[in-house]
């Protein structure tokens, strides 16, 4: 009897990754889940983003229809140069005649012959400026640098500014002073130092002044050399003394046109991407969502709304603002699915278009330009007029505050990252749970290997002692 049984080992690892494999199905299934929650999540982020892009062009519209219609222009901006900031001005001149202009003051210290080293000295002192009031400590390891960094990060210090003045003395050495400006000029604003102890010798180096001109001979006094509340819709700087003409004109003619026709087109285009994200986001399983085309819709409906303030214009269509000759295209995007196997592969999805917009170029129907001409406030009306406007009826569905189409995607979004965050977590309470799996799997495999082993033994030990057996009988 020369034969031996052979109990072969189990392969742990080959046995237990098949084991595995089935034990991973249900994490396999949570982490598709988790996935499509993730793609969810940032479908809703990129539709705020892109209504939040349309609200601001929305906005853009009302101000390009209130932008300035004048133009300004000095006739000697070596004296002073101007700026139209409203429309509450007329086409008219104005003669500017300046006489001083205004001044910061200054006040410097006296002479010293380090900036960087201690100077030993032991004083407080005391700044004012305007209405602030503050104070600083001077020890004797300060140095003058130390000294102008404290003033300029003291608290409370918005008004004075120390900086450090190099020169050269008359032996050629180096020496520095202290100087202490006034961060605004004017005498109502004058810097003001008090040394307590009367060791930095603080002289005048330039005495605040007040600028004084005349505004068509109407005598003006101001603290600073840019002024804006002399006359309504303008503002100017003075530069220097002397006599200007400020020339107030009318804008060249198309020129707001032109500005409201391209905020119009540029709200247009954020629509339509808007929407044309909803179509595509739509036409994808892994991000289709029943909440999407209720706000399309909703957005639709507030756009195409009928006007009901009066006047020659009751639909878009009506200022040349029409469907799109795209609207109804096919396109194409990309997404990922899993295969049979479950295994993520690329599949291009064809969709259509659908509720785009744009501006008509069609002569013989309405246009836009042609609107803007003719007719400017009464379009202006129409599209931003605050109580029946078609903006104003928009922007109360996408305002980031209060809109309805906002809040819905926020609530959204707020449920699905709650939904992600709770598959998160139990992606990870079940890779805890198979990590323990699969240490049980070893485990035991292992401890069935051993056992193998052992058996293994007991086989051969027998079969030797049979062997040996009919060995001694065939003696």
């Amino acid at each position: 009897m020369d034969n031996k049984s052979n109990l072969s080992p189990i392969d742990v690892n080959s046995t237990v990754q098949m084991f595995m494999t089935k034990e991973q199905i249900p994490l396999e299934r949570l982490k598709r889940v988790e996935k499509k929650q993730e793609v969810q999540l940032s479908a809703y982020g990129q539709l705020q983003g892109l209504m939040q892009t349309f609200q601001t062009n929305l906005q853009q519209v009302s101000s390009a229809f209130k932008a300035v219609n004048y133009q300004i222009s000095s006739s000697n901006p070596v004296v002073a140069t101007a700026s139209v900031t409203g429309n509450n001005v007329a086409p008219i001149s104005h003669t500017l005649v300046v006489t001083q202009l205004a001044q910061a003051e200054s006040q410097k210290s006296a002479i010293f012959t380090t900036n960087n080293a201690a100077l030993n000295l032991t004083d407080s002192l005391a700044f004012s400026a305007g209405s602030t009031n503050f104070t600083i400590n001077v020890s004797a390891t300060d140095s003058l640098q130390n000294i102008r960094d404290n003033i300029n990060n003291a608290y409370g210090n918005s008004a004075v500014t120390a900086s450090i003045q190099s020169s050269t003395a008359v032996d050629g050495t180096a020496q520095y002073q202290l100087v202490i400006s006034s961060n605004q000029s004017g005498t109502a604003n004058a810097a003001n130092v008090t040394d307590t102890n009367s060791l930095f010798g603080f002289t005048e180096a330039t005495a605040a002044v007040d600028a004084n001109f005349t505004f068509d001979a109407q005598p003006v006094v101001r603290s600073s050399n840019f002024v804006s509340d002399v006359m309504d819709g303008i503002s100017f700087n003075l530069i220097s003394t002397g006599t200007s003409t400020i020339n107030i004109t009318t804008s060249e003619p198309g020129a707001q046109v032109a500005s409201v026709t391209s905020s119009i087109q540029t709200m247009l285009d954020s629509y339509n991407q808007a929407l044309a994200f909803i179509d595509a986001n739509q036409a994808d399983p892994s991000t289709r969502n029943e909440t999407f085309p209720l706000l399309k819709l909703n957005l639709q409906n507030a756009i195409n709304t009928a006007f009901s303030g009066g006047g020659p214009f009751n639909q878009l269509g009506d200022i040349g603002i029409v469907v799109s000759a795209n609207d109804k295209n096919q396109k194409t995007t990309t997404t990922i699915i899993q295969d049979k196997n479950g295994k993520d592969v690329k599949k291009t999805i064809t969709y259509t278009l659908s509720g785009q917009l744009m501006l008509n170029t069609d002569p013989l129907l309405p246009t836009l330009s042609t609107a803007l001409t003719n007719q400017f406030s009464a379009v202006q009306s129409f599209l931003t007029a605050a109580q029946n406007g078609i903006l104003p009826k928009v922007n109360t569905l996408v305002d980031p505050l209060t809109g309805s189409i906002t809040d819905t995607l926020r609530t959204n979004t707020y449920m699905i990252s709650g939904r992600e965050k709770m598959y998160i977590q139990q992606i990870a309470d079940e890779d805890v749970r198979l990590k323990g799996v699969e240490a049980n799997y070893v485990k035991k495999f292992s401890a069935l290997n051993v056992l193998l082993e052992k058996l293994q033994k007991t086989t051969d030990y027998l079969t030797d002692q049979l062997r040996n057996l009919e060995f001694g009988r065939d003696k």
